[in-house]
């Protein structure tokens, strides 16, 4: 593996990486990690599938400690995916202070809740850390929190854009004063009870708060040169 690391020249000047889709082992990828000090921009966006043998699974938690102790400039990340984080790598995760954008879809839905689910400090904690985030997306990974996790987010004041699922609470908005725009899960279909409620909020929150874009999105569906898969 060392060998394998060696082969690539001038990883301390890296700034961005990515790797999404890619089969690279955890254990190579912290090896790379550890050389690349200046690293800014990391996706490890993984298929939202894996075979008997855990191919394309990475160790997150072992991931972001590596991050943690190795790239303090580290600016956005896309933990995306079904590779599994616990509580110890959200940890870890809270001492980059940097960080600007955290996207975080399709977490640990495929395990049990004992490996899965992620507590309620972790999260504060690396909210709290982390006051320069920007940008957050936790697209259909409600249920590794077990709890309403845009009461955490409220943490962050320097919030320009998040993602929500179904809701029709208010309060949340009130919470960010430098907010740009709310990207809000769109309900399926006809008989989803969800419906009217929700074109209702959205339909109330744009003209409550005509300086904030609220924009629904779902899986495929493109926004802003983006592709949301909430």
């Amino acid at each position: 593996m060392d060998q394998e690391v060696s082969s690539f020249e001038n990883l301390e000047f890296l700034e961005k990486l990515d790797l999404q889709g890619s089969l690279i082992r955890t254990e190579f990828l912290c090896k790379i990690l550890q050389k690349t000090c200046r690293m800014r921009n990391l996706n490890l966006h993984m298929p939202n599938f894996f075979d008997e043998a855990g191919t394309g699974l990475l160790d997150l938690d072992a991931i972001t400690i590596q991050l943690k102790n190795s790239c303090p400039d580290l600016e956005i990340i896309d933990l995306s995916g079904y590779s599994i984080i616990t509580s110890r790598g959200i940890h870890a995760l809270a001492e980059c202070k940097n960080l600007r954008k955290l996207t975080m879809m399709n977490k640990n839905d495929m395990y049990p809740e004992d490996r899965s689910t992620i507590d309620k400090h972790s999260l504060r904690r690396l909210f709290f850390s982390c006051q320069c985030l920007e940008e957050v997306n936790l697209g259909n990974s409600d249920m590794i929190f077990n709890y309403d996790v845009y009461e955490e987010l409220t943490m962050c004041k320097n919030l320009r854009q998040i993602y929500l699922g179904y809701t029709s609470n208010f309060a949340i908005l009130e919470q960010f004063p430098k907010l740009q725009t709310i990207y809000v899960m769109r309900a399926g279909n006809a008989f989803d009870d969800t419906r009217d409620s929700q074109t209702s909020f959205v339909a109330q929150a744009k003209e409550k708060y005509p300086h904030v874009s609220i924009l629904e999105y779902q899986k495929g569906i493109k926004y802003d040169n983006e592709e949301c898969e909430g």
